[in-house]
């Protein structure tokens, strides 16, 4: 494992760490494997600066805009929290908030509630934050299990439950993982 890996590793475990009370028992394990499952594939987890577009039409018009940033079809790499904070409110100027954000990868469709400003996104604390309260209210709809930690994804059956063999998955492989950093 790269020192930057381990670094970053590192730096999310002992934020989790601390903060794992806040995410209404929900365990700092499962919180990474989040992070892991909502990460871009040639990005580190808890890479910040990523925008995904969820709605390809969408994506297709933003790429006239960001073309240069796309790193595939879907997803913008911003490069630094200023970049991701004006694309974001361009995106929300015209209209598009089906948008999963930062490294959490929230949609800012569903997230409206929380009123986060575009900022809040892209830094790991915020993000953290309101990762957490939206986790708190699936698990409070749907109790605790991997349907309702998979419906941070999606409540719909069928996603819910790929997104489920995904978390599944980093929760195991991750975590070993973790444990060498420890």
């Amino acid at each position: 494992m790269s020192l930057f890996k381990q670094t970053t590793f590192l730096l999310i475990l002992s934020f989790l760490h601390v903060r794992a009370d806040v995410c209404g028992g929900i365990e700092d394990r499962i919180i990474l494997s989040l992070l892991a499952t909502e990460r871009h594939m040639n990005k580190e987890i808890g890479y910040n600066y990523q925008i995904s577009i969820n709605n390809a039409s969408d994506a297709k018009k933003i790429k006239l805009y960001y073309n240069e940033l796309f790193i595939d079809n879907r997803t913008i790499d911003c490069q630094n929290e200023q970049k991701c904070i004006t694309i974001t409110e361009h995106l929300w100027d015209k209209g598009i908030y089906n948008l999963d954000l930062g490294a959490f990868g929230l949609n800012s469709e569903y997230q409206k509630e929380q009123n986060l400003k575009a900022y809040q996104y892209f830094r790991i604390k915020d993000s953290y934050f309101a990762a957490c309260n939206y986790l708190k209210k699936m698990v409070a709809k749907y109790g605790m299990g991997w349907y309702a930690i998979a419906s941070y994804h999606s409540q719909t059956e069928k996603f819910n439950y790929e997104y489920q063999k995904k978390l599944i998955y980093h929760y195991f492989n991750t975590s070993k993982d973790m444990s060498i950093l420890r």
